[in-house]
């Protein structure tokens, strides 16, 4: 799988207002999967931290965060080798989408993601 460098529209939900906006982030890109900074987020001591996004969504995948873009990186490289149209708006049917986002989370996790406490940190929030 090829990795590019581009632009992204990521869903972000303002922590003061609760409304969502679209907002514009560098990203490395692959296979319909975005790396990239996470919005509003960083670890305790200021670090800048990753998001992993739906490249057609601009929504987040994971609950989880990344403190290294290889670790993220990672992450991508294992979620496009599953069997699922990463390009497509919907990359799974409703039927398989219980079963997706268990992988995304044991993927993520075994690739050292790490989660936030904050509910505004979920997917359809922060990106």
């Amino acid at each position: 799988m090829s990795w590019t460098k581009g632009k992204l529209h990521v869903e972000f939900l303002s922590r003061s207002t609760g409304k969502a906006s679209m907002r514009e982030v560098d990203a490395d890109l692959c296979g319909g999967l975005a790396v990239h900074d996470a919005l509003g987020v960083s670890t305790a001591d200021g670090k800048q931290v990753l998001s992993v996004s739906h490249a057609a969504t601009g929504r987040k995948v994971t609950t989880s965060y990344f403190d290294d873009r290889n670790k993220a990186v990672n992450a991508v490289t294992a979620l496009v080798a599953l069997p699922v149209d990463w390009t497509a708006l919907k990359p799974a049917s409703p039927a398989d989408s219980h079963f997706l986002r268990e992988a995304v989370i044991a993927i993520c996790a075994f690739c050292g993601a790490f989660e936030v406490d904050d509910l505004m940190d979920r997917p359809g929030g922060h990106a």
